[in-house]
């Protein structure tokens, strides 16, 4: 279980700590924040499309940010050979790669809540 948080740990940092991370996550609190200001048709009520469109915001730019920092930290280990080295020890494939998810998926929940607090404040 220590080997696991470890690796955790690590990628959520790592994630979390990446440029794209900041453009996608200012870009996606940008798009939340001026939501209500680009209420143009009147279709419903203004406040919940402007929660809607933040919602939206979380999805569309959530699943970039989870996907390029999955994809960044798998390539920066495997360039790096720290995946070499994990795997020769006692951490097994299965054991490293829900790590790693974990990790991800850890970065994705400080995301969505940075954008809970910028769209529905």
């Amino acid at each position: 279980m220590r080997p696991f948080a470890a690796i955790a740990a690590a990628t959520a940092r790592e994630v979390a700590s990446s440029p794209l991370s900041m453009l996608l996550t200012l870009s996606a609190a940008a798009a939340a924040a001026l939501a209500p200001y680009l209420h143009v048709h009147q279709f419903g009520e203004p406040a919940r499309m402007a929660r809607d469109a933040s919602l939206s915001a979380m999805l569309v730019f959530g699943a970039a940010y989870a996907a390029c920092g999955a994809a960044g930290a798998m390539r920066r280990d495997a360039e790096s050979g720290a995946v070499q080295t994990a795997l020769s020890l006692a951490v097994g494939r299965g054991t490293y790669f829900a790590a790693k998810l974990a990790g991800v998926c850890v970065a994705y929940l400080l995301f969505a809540a940075t954008l809970a607090f910028a769209g529905f404040s």
